[in-house]
């Protein structure tokens, strides 16, 4: 019961149901083959926990897909059913970290949002 009412209040505050940008200041691809290495980052989020949506960002636009928010001690997790994509913010957005599979790639994003 704990839990619900302090996502609801997180959820109805002012600052949560503002949507938030994510810049990546880092980026790693991961793979069974070659390990991870740094990769550049040219990509940013757009998280709106009012609509429930989660967008990943370039220079060619953005491609929106559902997501569930939920509230873990200090963080929001982001949970993107289908995509094999999983995110977690602080509830302060002083950091972000997105882990997404493309094949048998990870690849692992760290940040801050705004």
């Amino acid at each position: 019961m704990r839990f619900a009412v302090i996502l609801c209040a997180l959820l109805a505050s002012p600052a949560a149901a503002e949507t938030m940008t994510c810049r990546i200041t880092a980026k790693h691809s991961c793979d069974p083959a070659s390990g991870c290495r740094s990769i550049l980052p040219g990509v940013w989020n757009v998280l709106d926990v009012t609509r429930h949506t989660y967008a990943r960002c370039d220079a060619r636009g953005c491609d929106t897909y559902d997501a569930s928010f939920s509230r873990s001690g200090a963080f929001i997790v982001i949970d993107i059913p289908t995509r094999g994509m999983v995110a977690k913010v602080a509830a302060d957005r002083s950091s972000f970290l997105e882990v997404a599979t493309l094949g048998m790639t990870a690849l692992n994003s760290f940040g801050a949002c705004e």
